[in-house]
């Protein structure tokens, strides 16, 4: 409900630290959309479907690849740049997500975790989207709902307060209709899926406010206390 950043923070995490990292969280939620998104993709292409059009499936098995090599690209630029600066130059906000978001995929046995756990997570809540469109009459095929989703994701900002629930539930249900889907049982199953994935899990969530409130007072006490230290990772070092 209140966003990563604030929690962050309130953990005793500098404001910079707290947008690196929740920058980093969101490049991990979307680059792993792309694995799913991209598999879906050629099938659709391979299997001939109409729906959703080429306009739709061709980005969707191009683009990420191209995404991911100019990232590594970025990320190695950052690196050489931090290297070259100076010592104690802070490297700017942006150098310093590059690195860090790059560095799972560079070393997937020492993350496999991390990224394993995104996997799944984003799987799940592809199969939670396909189950709610379910519910209201259309079982939809599973290539085109995942490029569907994919493409809503890509205008919204789940690390944001309340997941980016505004932006996406506008985005989602004209790229659902898009991808083959009839309007009503877009607009229906998108609000179901997210009601059960975002405001019925809130009610638990407010036994977490005492937490909160106690990290914002220990936070003024002792700043970055207790944080962890990522490795040539200037943003997230105290």
């Amino acid at each position: 409900m209140a966003g990563f950043g604030g929690f962050l923070e309130a953990a005793g995490g500098s404001e910079r630290e707290a947008r690196v990292r929740v920058a980093l969280l969101g490049g991990l939620e979307h680059g792993m959309v792309a694995f799913p998104c991209t598999a879906a993709a050629i099938v659709l292409l391979v299997s001939g479907r109409r729906k959703p059009p080429l306009d739709s499936t061709l980005p969707c098995a191009i683009a990420p690849a191209i995404g991911f090599a100019t990232a590594f690209w970025a990320a190695a630029t950052a690196s050489a740049c931090a290297a070259s600066t100076r010592a104690g130059a802070p490297a700017s906000r942006s150098s310093s997500t590059r690195s860090t978001s790059c560095r799972p995929f560079r070393q997937p046995r020492r993350y496999g975790p991390e990224l394993g756990g995104m996997l799944l997570f984003r799987l799940s809540d592809m199969f939670a989207l396909w189950a709610a469109i379910a519910a209201f009459g259309l079982r939809m095929n599973g290539a085109a709902e995942v490029v569907a989703f994919g493409t809503g994701m890509i205008v919204t900002r789940r690390t944001s307060p309340l997941g980016g629930a505004g932006i996406l539930m506008t985005a989602l249900p004209p790229t659902l209709w898009y991808s083959g889907a009839p309007w009503a049982t877009a607009v229906l199953g998108a609000f179901a899926w997210r009601s059960f994935t975002l405001r019925v899990p809130m009610p638990f969530s407010f036994p977490a406010l005492p937490r909160l409130r106690a990290l914002g007072e220990k936070a003024e006490e002792t700043p970055g206390e207790g944080t962890e230290t990522e490795e040539d990772e200037p943003a997230l070092q105290h």
